[in-house]
């Protein structure tokens, strides 16, 4: 069989690229027969559960779709979808929202199936891809984020107001040797960690190494932070606020947030939604929050985008657009899960711009979180290191 390789931008569509590969490339499998993983195709296996109460996933591993992480979707999927031997399979993106070890593991699964599967495989840059791939087509296109990127410095938004952080000499988050278990499994251990206004840090740590469950004590979506010695925005937890007083502190964005959303919202109602504290829009916005996200439109470089539908946006812009959502309220913290995941390089230097303008013009503290990713805007790290008695961390302060 034959092992493709496509070096594409995030904009494209898969069909588009299967489209457009099957016009230049000879015996090209008929797209009936091609199985994909991309965005979509994810998206569509969360729906189909939730929506018809499938238990396939959950009986084959013990756990429902909907629970899996999201370097475990794609390898399991990949992993069940192999054993059938399709005659051909398209894989956007393999490596991403994987550590080192499930990358080393997809990687030997692929170059085994290339052997009966004719496999197409998408990559963002030349560097990810294998040995064992027969041909490259690069299909990307020099696509400039627009000159708004260069503007960032002087167009930052007049509308934003400095984060109020009400104990001024306070951390926004403490956590002093926090420890987690679930069913007596040990997930954190002893996890020291301050966060201080205008910090950037990188929150990094192979899959399974607990980074989800330390946001979650942030973000006050998991009790296992009650009873413990954390204090969120001056308060210890439990005692004086509530869930909600906490995440009016936060701005976040994670992939998961959008994986049941279908509603036919623009990109300026998206990040209108920010302000609500809202996935999507729920009533009816005033002119002046009409104004602000137009402004905040205007500085991110997604004029373009505004009156387009936010689900036929690609999964990259997608991911820019929920990270101005998540700053358009200007809270002291922004966490960002695996937002550049799903973006090709240039969005990625697109978003970074953002990130470094907001560093530079406020005191909003941020956490990016990734397995290994280091861009120069961080300035802070805390690593997780996975042990049997829970992951223990180190912090880098540059």
């Amino acid at each position: 069989m034959k092992a493709l390789g496509v070096l594409t931008d995030r904009h494209w569509e898969t069909e588009q690229i299967l489209l457009r590969l099957s016009q230049e490339i000879p015996h090209f499998p008929e797209r009936k027969l091609i199985s994909v993983w991309d965005e979509k195709s994810r998206h569509h296996f969360m729906m189909m559960e939730r929506r018809h109460e499938q238990t396939f996933w959950h009986e084959l591993y013990g756990q429902p779709w909907s629970s899996m992480s999201s370097g475990e979707k794609k390898l399991r999927w990949i992993e069940h979808e192999l054993e059938k031997r399709p005659f051909a399979l398209y894989i956007e993106y393999p490596w991403a929202h994987l550590d080192q070890a499930k990358t080393d593991r997809l990687n030997q699964l692929l170059a085994d199936a290339a052997q009966h599967t004719f496999l197409i495989c998408a990559w963002g840059s030349k560097a990810e891809i294998p040995v064992w791939i027969d041909e490259v087509r690069d299909i990307r296109e020099v696509v400039q984020p627009t000159e708004a990127v260069l503007k960032h410095e002087k167009n930052f938004p007049l509308s934003a107001k400095a984060p109020q952080n009400e104990q001024q000499n306070q951390p926004l988050v403490s956590l002093k040797k926090v420890s987690v278990s679930f069913l007596d499994k040990p997930i954190l251990d002893r996890i020291d960690w301050t966060i201080s206004s205008g910090e950037v840090w990188a929150l990094k740590g192979p899959n399974g190494s607990g980074k989800s469950t330390l946001i979650e004590l942030i973000t006050s979506d998991n009790p296992k932070g009650y009873q413990q010695d954390v204090t969120l925005f001056g308060q210890p937890k439990g005692q004086g606020s509530s869930v909600w007083d906490i995440k009016r502190n936060i701005g976040y964005y994670t992939p998961s947030q959008l994986d049941y959303f279908h509603q036919h919202a623009t990109v300026q109602e998206m990040i209108l939604g920010g302000l609500k504290d809202q996935v999507g829009l729920y009533e009816l916005p005033s002119s002046i929050d009409r104004q602000k996200t137009d402004e905040w439109i205007q500085w991110a470089g997604l004029e373009a985008y505004s009156n387009k539908l936010f689900l036929e946006c690609s999964p990259g812009i997608q991911a820019l657009i929920m990270t101005v959502r998540a700053l358009i309220k200007m809270p002291p913290l922004v966490i960002l899960d695996e937002a550049h995941a799903a973006m090709d390089q240039s969005t990625v230097v697109w978003w970074l711009s953002l990130l470094e303008s907001v560093k530079k013009h406020t005191e909003v503290s941020i956490i990016l979180v990734s397995h290994d990713f280091t861009p120069t805007v961080v300035d802070h790290f805390l690593t997780l290191h996975p042990a049997k008695t829970g992951s223990t961390a180190t912090v880098v302060h540059l």
